[in-house]
């Protein structure tokens, strides 16, 4: 037997968010895996079909995670940056998320809705109305006397904890309950 090696941990795949399909018949998770490239985890959505005991990889752009089954038991709804446009408005610092609908039966996604806010989890309700999980964010714009160039690069802290690992800086942010309803595009804290 050998021992480990810190080169190791880049083959290790470690899954999350396990949920079953309305009817049962069907599993889908979160597999990710260690970028090291990037120094962060490329994660994406994967189908158990209970029937057939077949597993297949439902999305291939290394950013999927979070997710929820919709009523009728075969599509999928899922945040994602798709288009270049978002992913260039995000790396610039907007804070938004665009929820996909994909079939597990095959077919494109397609964009359903977007959200103003940094969605961590969202959780079906009735009648196109969903429970989102989004980092609310109290920091002021800028700092005091700084230009938004002198300000690039620095953060400022006023409280404990500081860093949580796989969230960053965690400093004034908290995680608050939105209530989103799809027909009238409205959503309430």
């Amino acid at each position: 037997m050998q021992n480990l090696h810190l080169d190791d941990f880049k083959h290790y795949k470690f899954l999350s968010n396990l949920k079953h399909s309305p009817d049962g018949k069907y599993a889908c998770f979160a597999v990710h895996r260690v970028n090291m490239d990037n120094n962060n985890y490329d994660s994406n959505l994967w189908i158990y079909n209970g029937s057939n005991k077949q597993l297949f990889q439902l999305t291939a752009l290394n950013k999927e995670r979070a997710f929820t089954w919709l009523d009728n038991g075969t599509e999928i709804l899922f945040k994602a940056l798709r288009s270049s446009k978002d992913k260039k408005a995000s790396k610039k610092g907007e804070e938004f998320s665009v929820f996909y609908k994909i079939n597990i039966q095959g077919g494109e996604a397609r964009e359903v809705f977007r959200i103003p806010l940094k969605v961590q989890d969202i959780k079906p309700l009735h009648n196109d109305q969903y429970l989102l999980t989004a980092v609310f964010s109290s920091k002021k714009p800028e700092s005091s006397g700084l230009s938004e160039k002198e300000n690039k690069g620095y953060e400022e802290f006023e409280e404990i904890p500081y860093w949580s690992n796989g969230s960053g800086f965690t400093d004034r942010d908290r995680l608050r309950l939105y209530l989103y309803d799809q027909k009238d595009d409205s959503m309430e804290a």
